[in-house]
């Protein structure tokens, strides 16, 4: 018989009948997840009563029973088709096993991969295939997420979803991945998508994984805002230090103006600006390049910015309201900014010998406080009892920079004392011991010499008595 051409979009609308049949039957064959809503614990199991034994077991520290209780789960996880339970129960499993025997790990995870291969859910073998490395299973990430792209995107385990809230970003401020993308993502494969370009980016073998990632979870995505800017603002243009570099924030924030995601490249531009202060900061006067009245006019010029920064965030609403609060930093640096503080120096310096007569004098640095009061106690048994309280000023008046004064101490007999600042609720105490002489000492053959000598010159002492 002879075969007529079909017309291109004849097949291309029988191609996509096919695949709509296809994720129909598989929707159909997945998860309970889709068909109906149902209980879970705080973690996402659904098994909940047996996962509430495991962990009576593990807070008994009873590591058998808890094996036990996993179990029993993974049997019941498989009979049920419940991949987040039976992914985590295998999970758990392992750690007690391998706490108890290390030598079991290769084993119980080739076990564990095997078994999940039986088990049949893919976005089970995605996740345990990326937490125990390739070695685990025979086919790498990338082509086990395309394999079974059709009945990942007919799934949602959301129980896997907040496993994403693990990876720390090391070169963002905002260091963990944002609720909002755990709560939009909508089936299996845009976690996969999510789990295999986080697990790569950064990594240096893992470049071409991350391409790859950043590519279909772009496609996935499709313009999808605030994900698909949070994947643009994760995949910018980076410096030498391997940091996003300015141009890049720049471009990013013009491109999303008006956008609450445009505050992350602020903040990291005004994260960058308050690292660079406190480093200028730390450094010694003549490597400063700056006065500490500039330095403080800077620090006051920033707090300006991040108030500023805050007011931008409270003003947008609704779900731009949800995007803007994951901009903590900011706020962190601005309370730094505030924070008053009262350091106390120079005291283990004091002593009551040679010619300071039991004088000297304590350096206060103080941060953001206009003023402090400086009490001298002297310890009498357990208790403190008064010598003196010293006003002190702030001369300057600088902005989260230490203005450092000077107390005279007055004349103190030997003994143990307590210099306390207080300004309001701030204080700060320093332990301070006057001792006048001191004491040596020198074995030869069965006797022992003991000398005194003057705490701060070290001469020894004329008609000292010495007991023993």
């Amino acid at each position: 018989m002879k075969r007529h051409a079909i017309p291109a979009a004849i097949a291309a609308f029988a191609a996509a009948v096919v695949v709509a049949a296809f994720s129909l039957q598989s929707a159909m064959a997945g998860t309970e997840v889709r068909r109906k809503v149902q209980k879970t614990d705080d973690q996402g199991h659904v098994l909940v009563r047996e996962w509430k034994t495991y962990f009576r077991m593990e807070e008994s520290d009873r590591p058998g029973s808890a094996s036990d209780a996993l179990v029993r789960i993974i049997g019941k996880a498989k009979a049920g088709n419940l991949p987040w339970d039976f992914s985590d129960a295998w999970d758990k499993y392992l750690d007690i096993m391998t706490r108890r025997n290390w030598k079991l790990a290769d084993s119980l995870e080739s076990r564990m991969m095997a078994d999940a291969l039986e088990f049949g859910s893919p976005v089970a073998l995605v996740y345990l295939q990326h937490s125990y490395g390739a070695d685990a299973a025979s086919d790498s990430l990338p082509v086990l997420v395309r394999r079974h792209k059709v009945r990942l995107i007919c799934e949602r385990n959301a129980g896997f979803y907040s496993s994403l809230s693990d990876f720390y970003l090391r070169d963002r401020y905002i260091r963990r991945i944002p609720g909002f993308i755990i709560e939009n993502i909508p089936n299996d494969y845009e976690y996969a998508l999510w789990l295999m370009y986080l697990g790569s980016r950064g990594s240096g073998d893992g470049g071409q994984t991350a391409e790859v990632a950043f590519r279909l979870l772009s496609e996935s995505l499709g313009g999808r805002y605030p994900d698909a800017a949070y994947l643009d603002f994760l995949n910018l243009g980076k410096d030498k230090d391997g940091k996003p570099s300015e141009d890049a924030l720049e471009s990013f924030i013009s491109r999303y103006e008006g956008k609450a995601i445009s505050l992350y490249a602020q903040e990291e531009l005004l994260a960058r600006e308050y690292m660079h202060l406190q480093h200028i900061s730390s450094l010694p006067a003549q490597e400063r390049g700056m006065t500490l009245q500039e330095l403080s006019s800077e620090f006051l010029s920033l707090k300006d910015r991040l108030s500023a920064f805050g007011k931008a965030m409270a003003a947008f609403p609704g779900k731009e309201k949800a995007v803007a609060s994951e901009c903590v930093s900011a706020r962190a640096f601005e309370a730094d900014l505030d924070r008053k503080d009262i350091a106390v120096s120079g005291s283990d310096n004091l002593s009551n010998g040679g010619d300071n007569a039991g004088r000297g004098c304590v350096k206060v640095a103080l941060t953001n406080v206009s003023g402090c009061t400086l009490s001298v106690l002297r310890k009498s048994g357990v208790q403190y009892a008064a010598v003196c309280e010293i006003p002190l000023r702030s001369v300057n008046s600088y902005y989260h920079v230490a203005d450092t004064v000077e107390a005279v101490l007055p004349p103190l007999d030997d003994g143990q004392y307590l210099l306390s600042c207080r300004s309001g609720d701030v204080t700060e105490e320093s332990p301070l011991d006057i001792v006048s002489v001191s004491a040596a000492h020198r074995f030869n053959g069965d006797s022992c010499g003991v000398y005194a000598a003057d705490a701060a010159s070290g001469r020894p002492l004329e008609n000292a008595s010495v007991k023993i």
